[in-house]
């Protein structure tokens, strides 16, 4: 769970997620092994309310389109709730 002591409660208990942005990131280098290139990235920038954001790295397992696509969905359902909230958004 994400703790953030230096913000005033007041602050956390009306902190909504405003909105994701998704970065799709292929480094384009040849690898010595799998299908011969090297992992693609996939960051997500989750944005508040109180001009508060976060950036983390969505896993996936090789269908990077697929997971970029679930997290589009997701993002749905995901404004508006408490980004303090990991456990029951």
């Amino acid at each position: 769970m994400l703790r953030m002591p230096n913000l005033h409660r007041s602050l956390c208990l009306t902190m909504k997620i405003s909105n994701l942005k998704l970065f799709f990131i292929n480094s384009g280098k040849p690898a010595p092994f799998g299908t011969g290139w090297s992992a693609n990235y996939l960051l997500v920038k989750v944005y508040t309310d109180e001009g508060i954001y976060g950036v983390g790295e969505a896993f996936h397992t090789g269908k990077d389109k697929a997971t970029e696509g679930a997290l589009i969905e997701y993002a749905r359902w995901l404004v508006g709730k408490d980004p303090l909230n990991g456990s029951s958004n």
